[in-house]
């Protein structure tokens, strides 16, 4: 008996000492169930990002375009405006008539000039107009009324015969109509159809019609009446500046 009771007292061995206490483990099949709607989740955002994005990008290039259409429009606009403009100044410019530039400072009558009528009638504008003899000592057409004998003048008779010459800076065109030009006429042609050299005819004869830059720079047109001793007779249009 006291051996029973001697081994009824012997201690129980305790059980080993593992530390804290494992957490319990999720079951695999509720994070696989989870991570599925996630990854469907950012599926779904980034399609809707990926349309967003594609939607501004159609938006912004179309309104780009638009823009650009809209530029090109209002230049092309602004270029006929322009044109149209510069048009309408060129033809007020046509259409103005020019005032009067002040005229050369009034000397004697020569007795080559004479301011009597002349049968050559002509538009507005006209500086001076009537009939002149003209001989080798020249005739300025640039004063009123023409002198003749100042430094050569615009045109004269040839020292060496009958032709007809201008000095330097005087240019000449003949006319070959039986009308009486305009000074916008006369301009056009002189500008045009100039003589090359200084004889604008070597036998000059009645009847025949030149137009004029003078070395003023002003229109004139002349007819040669009839010939004389030292020179000739001639009917003389100087016109104002245009």
């Amino acid at each position: 008996m006291s051996e029973s009771f001697q081994e009824s007292r012997q201690p129980v061995p305790a059980e080993p000492f593992h530390g804290l206490r494992q957490p319990v483990p999720v079951p695999r099949p509720l994070l696989e169930r989870h991570a599925g709607k996630f990854v469907a989740v950012l599926a779904v955002i980034a399609a809707v990002f990926i349309l967003l994005s594609a939607a501004l990008g159609l938006f912004g290039s179309d309104e780009s375009a638009k823009q650009g259409e809209a530029a090109d429009a209002l230049n092309e606009r602004v270029s006929r405006l322009e044109e149209d403009n510069a048009a309408l100044r060129r033809e007020n410019e046509r259409l103005t008539v020019p005032a009067p530039d002040s005229p050369t400072s009034s000397a004697p009558d020569s007795p080559a000039a004479s301011a009597s009528p002349s049968p050559i009638r002509s538009a507005a504008s006209v500086r001076w107009q009537g009939t002149l003899r003209i001989t080798g000592s020249g005739m300025d057409l640039d004063s009123v009324p023409p002198r003749s004998g100042s430094s050569g003048g615009d045109i004269r008779q040839s020292f060496y015969g009958t032709a007809l010459i201008t000095n330097p800076g005087t240019e000449a065109a003949l006319w070959e109509s039986d009308a009486v030009p305009t000074r916008d006429q006369c301009a056009l042609l002189t500008s045009t159809q100039a003589l090359g050299g200084s004889t604008v005819a070597e036998e000059p004869r009645a009847g025949m019609t030149f137009c004029f830059f003078t070395r003023g720079n002003r229109s004139s047109f002349l007819k040669i009446v009839k010939l004389t001793d030292d020179g000739f007779m001639a009917d003389v249009i100087v016109w104002q500046k245009a």
